[in-house]
């Protein structure tokens, strides 16, 4: 996990994956004219100086440049309202150190259609509001989730005037208190999904926190933008820079 740290307030407004030492997958809405201008890793209270890890403690890391995704397209208003190709990679200025417990995160490079991956589990994590219009929270959380069924995502906006196409993916999930779901502040973060992979369990980021109507409701999938679309961009911003 990294998070993405801004000049204005508040100053950190969205998350990212480490996907190589030098590189952070994110959201494209993510990149705005205040930043990010760091990025922050191993930092699980941004509250806080310092943490509780002696091994591994937080590393600010400047950034070099951003790239957002060429076909990105948002619109919030009218007939034809949706966000496409929510996608974006930050190069830093210098390398992560990585540790035990600062590692890249992979990108699955198996043809999976989203509906192949219903039901299936999934992780998420970040920094954002702990409920819907909340304030942001200081301290990294993290869910569980499942995979939606695809078409039932798509007609539930369809009903509310928003476009989600196959370049995206739903996931929601629930637990004794509800709806587990990412909110506001967790955008730009990763959809994980962890199998085996040479015998050795890995971790995969399937998906990029995108939108969704509200936060926690079972019924209101959040929408993330589906990795497995964006492979071939992601490889060559990355081997032209």
């Amino acid at each position: 996990m990294a998070a993405l740290k801004y000049s204005s307030e508040p100053r950190f407004k969205c998350g990212g994956a480490i996907i190589h030492e030098r590189w952070i997958l994110t959201a494209a809405h993510c990149l705005l004219s205040d930043g990010p201008t760091d990025v922050v890793i191993s930092d699980l209270n941004l509250a806080t100086d310092t943490d509780d890890s002696i091994v591994s403690p937080p590393q600010t890391v400047p950034v070099q440049l951003t790239a957002r995704h060429p076909g990105y397209r948002r619109v919030v208003s009218g007939n034809d309202k949706g966000v496409s190709n929510d996608v974006a990679l930050i190069k830093l200025a210098r390398p992560i150190r990585f540790t035990d417990s600062v590692k890249p995160i992979c990108l699955d490079s198996r043809t999976m259609s989203v509906s192949e991956m219903e039901g299936d589990e999934a992780f998420v994590a970040g920094w954002g509001a702990t409920e819907f219009g909340g304030l942001t929270s200081p301290s990294m959380q993290w869910g569980r989730v499942r995979i939606s069924n695809f078409e039932s995502c798509r007609n539930l906006y369809a009903r509310r005037g928003t476009r989600v196409d196959t370049s995206q993916l739903c996931a929601i999930g629930e637990n004794e208190r509800g709806g587990v779901d990412t909110c506001h502040g967790d955008s730009g973060g990763p959809l994980m999904k962890r199998r085996l992979h040479n015998n050795v369990q890995r971790w995969f980021v399937a998906g990029i926190v995108s939108f969704g109507t509200g936060c926690g409701n079972p019924d209101n999938p959040g929408v993330y933008s589906y990795v497995g679309t964006h492979l071939d961009w992601i490889s060559c911003t990355i081997n032209s820079n």
